[in-house]
């Protein structure tokens, strides 16, 4: 029996959500596997095999309905044939030559998307294909890191302030530059398809304003270090930027954008979940260039975790959860419900959990480890659940794969 293509990336989410039952295991049970290496398995594939995996499909999906998929389909299976190799080397072996091997296939492999995809969008004009193209050049940024992340864990400059700092930089590219753009492109190319008058003019301010305060906003992820007084000003000047773009984003929406999304079902509130996460997230990056929030929030492990599983989760994956409810790619059901209300509940108890227990007032590894279990649980209900629309790299029309 084949697995639908919309498919793989809920694969490579139960995956990473495997992995972080696993990480909240070892309080109890000893394992032959490193913790770091389990660290470094789940963050890779959580980016290049649940995210983007899944948003290749939308791209396509979203873009080239109509087109020739040929070019498309070695590229998706190399890619999940890449991303499986990722996931094993990390977990056995961390950084090293199987890791950065397969690590450059998929870099490889992802420009050669990017080439064909904006070769074939190129007469595309609607504003949505300029946040994706925005998105591929911050992609393009990120994806230098990890190489230079691995040449210092090589040689063993693990833990230092530039190891950080190369870390921080790849994640704020990934989550705020990379995946974020692409994602507002999806949802502006829906308001183009469903003829929706959005307000162009004030979608190319919140790309320039945005761009540019994602840009500078990479100091953010300093402020703890000791290069503070150089990059402070940057710091503050990326705040202001984002907070304009994020108005004007808010409010080039056309006054009916919310009917694209059905009240019936999960796509609505993944929404309302996502724009949520975004507006808190930048009120967040805002309170932490105050000195006291620095203190606060800096090399505190459980307040930095809570914010990139807010970044990554409530606003990442719910909305790449929204799109594939809208799209029928997870069918209405009883059991895409259940998976719904466990993902959110898990993620809001162990949200709680990192916040509470990063001011110093409340951590249970037992809890935290049932609310894990409780988004793999979820994940593994979505990827069961039926699929309404099915979409296919195989035929131009809709189709299993």
């Amino acid at each position: 029996m084949s697995i639908p293509s919309t498919k793989y990336g809920l694969i490579f989410f139960f995956f990473i959500a495997l992995i972080g039952v696993w990480l909240r295991a070892l309080h109890w049970v000893s394992i032959p596997l490193s913790y770091s290496h389990l660290v470094h398995a789940h963050s890779h594939v959580a980016f290049q095999g649940w995210v983007y995996v899944t948003l290749f499909l939308l791209l396509i999906r979203s873009f080239l309905a109509d087109g020739n998929f040929k070019k498309y389909r070695w590229q998706f299976f190399a890619t999940i044939i890449t991303v499986l190799g990722i996931l094993i080397s990390f977990a056995f072996y961390g950084y090293g030559l199987y890791s950065i091997t397969f690590s450059t296939l998929f870099q490889l492999l992802n420009y050669v998307f990017m080439f064909c995809f904006w070769k074939d969008t190129r007469h595309y004009l609607g504003s949505s294909i300029q946040w994706v193209r925005v998105g591929f050049a911050f992609g393009v940024l990120s994806s230098i890191i990890p190489f230079f992340i691995g040449i210092l864990s090589a040689k063993g400059l693990s833990g230092t302030e530039i190891y950080h700092a190369a870390i921080f930089s790849f994640l704020h590219f990934q989550y705020n530059g990379w995946f974020l753009f692409m994602i507002i492109g999806l949802v502006y190319k829906l308001f183009e398809d469903k003829w929706l008058n959005f307000d162009m003019r004030k979608a190319r301010k919140a790309l320039f304003f945005l761009a540019t305060g994602t840009l500078f906003g990479v100091c953010l992820s300093y402020l703890g270090m000791e290069i503070l007084p150089k990059i402070y000003p940057i710091a503050i000047l990326s705040i202001i930027f984002k907070a304009i773009g994020l108005w004007y984003l808010l409010f080039s929406f056309p006054k009916q954008w919310l009917s694209i999304f059905s009240s019936k079902g999960w796509s609505r509130k993944y929404i309302f979940i996502f724009l949520g996460a975004l507006i808190l997230k930048s009120l967040l990056q805002t309170i932490s260039v105050f000195p006291s929030a620095i203190d606060l929030f800096f090399n505190n492990k459980y307040l930095i975790l809570a914010y990139l599983h807010l970044s990554l989760i409530a606003m990442i994956s719910c909305s790449l959860l929204a799109l594939m409810h809208h799209y029928g790619w997870i069918a209405n059901t009883f059991l895409s419900r259940l998976g719904n209300v466990f993902l959110m509940m898990g993620f809001v108890v162990s949200e709680v959990l990192l916040v509470t227990g990063g001011l110093g007032m409340f951590y249970s590894p037992i809890i935290m480890l049932i609310a894990s279990g409780s988004m793999a649980f979820a994940v593994l209900c979505l990827i069961l659940s039926p699929i309404q629309n099915k979409f296919s790299l195989w035929k131009r029309t809709n189709g299993s794969l």
